[in-house]
């Protein structure tokens, strides 16, 4: 039964039935993804456009965001050159 189907699969219009088969199954797999990437891009698209839209208060946000981290390093590095106060008293017990 093996050698009955190699030997009918090995037909040039076997062949081509089964590259028809392969495309058609291959078209209909991408007929249901394609509403889903067409749905996403979209929605990129309109993300997109409302970042635009708002972007002075992003920039706005943007640099309160960086005065507010930058002040906050520099307290934090001029606290770290000054030694804490538990290791000041044992030191000068």
């Amino acid at each position: 039964m093996e050698r009955e189907f190699i030997i009918q699969a090995s037909t040039s219009e076997s062949i081509d039935t089964m590259v028809k088969l392969r495309d058609s199954a291959k078209a209909g797999h991408w007929h249901g993804v394609l509403p889903v990437k067409k749905t996403l891009s979209l929605a990129v698209i309109d993300l997109m456009n409302g970042v635009r839209k708002d972007m002075p208060q992003l920039q706005t946000l943007a640099g309160t965001l960086a005065d507010l981290l930058s002040a906050g390093i520099s307290s934090w590095a001029t606290r770290c050159k000054q030694p804490c106060p538990m290791c000041k008293r044992r030191w000068t017990m």
